[in-house]
């Protein structure tokens, strides 16, 4: 007996509520004889699909409809509900099923959401067909599928199986196809496999066209199939119904969580222990202590990165700490050219110190560790801190916490007694927040209302009369403050550097005299050219104030989830090219460098379940990194284009050293900015055009092009797709256009005019020689 779904759809028609309920009762007792025949001709029990058809107006179902024609045959046994069908209790027997099939998610009613996700919980299989229907604002949140721009498939010309997965056979199919990259987000209790890739013409994985979500957690033993693609014609290959048809058997099979789940109790249990030997000194001040220096006296340039990852597994509440996670983010740091990171937002850093100095030393990173713990513990915390990194050369120094507030500070005990501030105006001792709201306005002329940047400091703090004993008592509360942490660390430690990761005025009181150098923080929006402008030259007011120690950005970022003036997300592309703006500043004023906030993306789903409230500040603060996820197995992320400006530069650092000019100029670009690096042996342009003798380029994208020469030849890059021209004799006298050998990858190269045309592909280095 082999009953048509459509056959059996139309024996039915919904002429009332009563009637549903008993179309639903009889198909389940048809599902269910049917079943046991299915089998008997396939020789095994089938797969028993549900398929969600809801004709909701306005939507293309072909995906639906070649799904129920895929899934005919003994392997399958394949029935069509509805939402009002999954919304009753009475006509949805979960047990009835092992797999749903979705091409939406809208509209569902509170009881369909819940016999849904029930479903799932109970370790019933899903199948997604096409990402767009479930990333509206009705949709049910999944951590599965996601509008943010690196998943947004565009340009793709193929579409293949994944060469490093196990579960398919090779296949392929060429066509043009646009979707959403099949990505499920739960890396901590899920473990994601790629399965077809989406490829451009220049055979580059664009994304995931279906990837496999497995769960060993929260939805245990549920599996999800992921398919990305919107076209309707992708859905009607053979890829997708040999996919489809290989994975919903392997799904059944309970194969594939036992899998997950062992390989997760072994990443777990790995532990890694130090072995690499240190250095053999530390990193210091210069004889006039204006500068960081290596221990040989050459100046140390940070190219640094934020590592505040406590959303994806490297840190997490299970109580489990992913050595092999945290190693993978040291990787991934020293590829971007990171040479310094700042960690220590949590306290877990400090459970195992000896895996922190491993990643460390293996990887070629100086930490800059932030005193965790209560803020009344102060003094204890950063001797404790000492006691763990005093010997470890890896470690340029302590930032003694993470943008402190005054309102704080202020009501804290100093060997038992009132702070300064409180001695001073004991009525603030149970309202600390008015005390802020004064000391704001005592500080609004030289902030005018952009804290972490006040504009209106030109030179040496000077301070006004009527304000003059609020200034003493909050310098003095500051000062014993600072002074009490760097006995409770001098003790312990007489190597490392000091410093305080500012956000706010504070910094420029003289109670900071007591630091090794300046870390500031800057976070003003770049809506415009002017705001680029003040961001960077922050550091030029607070030199002013500090003339006599280095000077560096501890913090800075453009977040791809902040909103430009023309509506859109700050994309990728203009991002690198507005955070270069930074690096270079620094590099070419003479500063002592840049840590960019953060090094990785936070992750989707955890941002998802914030729900609607805050949602839009969470997605500010997801999307500073400088990789996202991309589900990856091997690397558990992939770069943004910001790494490999960061990576082209610390290899020209590390044999330059600082210096150069910078030429920050308005541009086309959504942030109205864009910028010419010039110095020895070297050029950087960020924008969407340039042309000089010695450089041209055009690109569709904002773009870093950077290129450096030497006797040894020509380095160039770029961070989009972009046709770059050069003059190679004007770099190296001996290189001609038509001597030039070119190694790397890249497009179509053309020679005239004695210029070599180059079709530079993202991220790809060309050598010319």
């Amino acid at each position: 007996m082999k009953l048509s779904m459509f056959t059996r759809r139309n024996l039915f028609p919904a002429t009332s509520t009563i009637a549903h309920h008993l179309r639903g009762c009889i198909l389940g007792l048809l599902f269910l004889i049917a079943a046991p025949m299915c089998a008997q001709q396939g020789g095994g029990s089938p797969v028993r699909v549900a398929v969600l058809k809801d004709n909701l107006p306005g939507l293309d179902l072909a995906s639906v409809e070649q799904t129920i024609s895929v899934l005919k045959g003994a392997e399958f046994a394949v029935r069509t509900i509805d939402i009002a069908q999954l919304g009753s209790k009475d006509s949805f027997n979960a047990a009835q099923y092992d797999c749903l099939v979705l091409s939406h998610s809208r509209r569902f009613t509170a009881t369909a959401k819940q016999n849904f996700l029930s479903f799932l919980k109970d370790g019933g299989d899903l199948v997604l067909l096409g990402g767009d229907g479930f990333t509206q604002p009705d949709s049910i949140v999944l951590p599965a599928f996601s509008r943010y721009e690196p998943y947004m498939l565009k340009d793709v010309v193929s579409v293949r199986t994944y060469a490093d997965q196990n579960l398919l056979k090779p296949m392929q199919v060429k066509g043009r196809f646009v979707g959403l990259s099949a990505v499920g987000f739960n890396r901590v209790v899920a473990k994601f496999v790629p399965l077809l890739s989406a490829m451009d013409a220049h055979g580059r994985t664009k994304g995931w066209a279906s990837g496999l979500l497995t769960h060993f957690d929260e939805y245990k033993g549920s599996n999800w199939l992921l398919f990305g693609i919107s076209n309707p014609e992708f859905y009607r290959t053979s890829i997708f119904a040999e996919t489809l048809k290989a994975m919903l058997v392997k799904m059944k099979s309970g194969e594939l969580e036992r899998t997950a789940a062992a390989e997760n109790e072994k990443r777990l249990a790995v532990r890694i222990k130090l072995a690499t030997p240190a250095p053999t000194a530390f990193l210091r001040l210069s004889e006039d202590g204006k500068h960081i220096v290596y221990p040989d006296g050459r100046r140390f340039f940070m190219i640094g990165a934020n590592y505040h990852r406590p959303l994806n597994g490297a840190l997490h509440n299970s109580g489990d700490f992913d050595h092999a996670a945290l190693e993978d983010d040291f990787r991934k740091a020293r590829d971007a050219g990171v040479n310094c990171m700042r960690i220590g937002f949590s306290g877990r850093f400090y459970d195992d110190p000896a895996l922190i100095k491993e990643c460390a030393r293996k990887y070629g990173i100086y930490l800059l560790v932030v005193v965790p713990g209560a803020p009344q513990d102060f003094a204890e915390n950063a001797g404790k801190v000492a006691q763990l990194y005093a010997d470890e050369p890896m470690v340029l120094g302590y930032d003694l916490q993470n943008e402190p507030k005054i309102e704080a500070l202020a009501g804290l005990k100093f060997d038992g007694a009132k702070s300064p501030v409180l001695k001073l105006h004991p009525e603030f001792e149970k309202n600390l927040p008015a005390f802020a709201k004064l000391w704001n306005e005592a500080t609004d002329p030289l902030t005018r209302g952009v804290p972490s940047t006040f504009p209106g400091l030109t030179g040496p703090l000077t301070v006004p009369d009527e304000w003059r004993e609020l200034y003493g008592a909050t310098n003095g509360t500051l000062d014993l403050w600072i002074s009490k942490q760097i006995q409770a660390i001098r003790k312990y430690d007489k190597h490392h550097l000091i410093s305080v990761g500012y956000n706010r005025f504070l910094e420029c009181l003289p109670a900071n005299k007591q630091l090794s150098f300046v870390s500031h923080h800057v976070y003003d929006r770049p809506s415009s050219y002017e705001q680029v402008v003040s961001n960077v030259t922050a550091l030029d007011r607070i030199a002013g104030v500090w003339s006599d120690r280095p000077i560096t950005l501890g913090e800075f970022g453009y977040s791809n989830g902040v909103v430009t003036p023309d509506g859109r997300y700050l994309d990728l592309h203009t991002s690198a090219v507005g955070e270069m703006i930074h690096y270079l500043y620094a590099l070419a004023k003479g500063y002592d460098g840049a840590m960019k906030w953060a090094l990785t993306d936070w992750h989707w789903d955890v941002i998802a379940k914030a729900a609607e409230k805050g949602r839009n500040t969470q997605i500010y603060e997801a999307y500073f990194g400088m990789y996202y996820y991309d589900g990856n197995p091997r690397g558990l992320g992939r770069p943004k284009p910001i790494c490999y400006s960061t990576k082209f530069l610390r290899d020209y650092v590390d044999e330059h050293g600082p210096g150069g000019t910078l030429d920050i100029k308005r541009a086309q670009t959504s942030i109205g900015t864009g910028y010419v690096y010039k110095a020895k042996n070297a050029m950087f342009v960020g924008d969407y055009a340039y042309k000089s003798p010695e450089l041209e380029f055009r690109s569709q994208q904002p773009s870093n092009v950077m290129v450096t020469w030497s006797g040894d030849g020509i380095k160039l890059m770029s961070t989009s797709d972009a046709t770059v021209s050069i003059a190679p004799e004007r770099l190296v006298s001996r290189i001609t256009t038509e001597s030039a050998k070119l190694e790397g990858d890249c497009g179509a190269v053309t020679r005239k005019n004695g210029r070599l045309s180059i079709r530079m592909l993202e991220g790809e280095t060309i050598h010319i020689r």
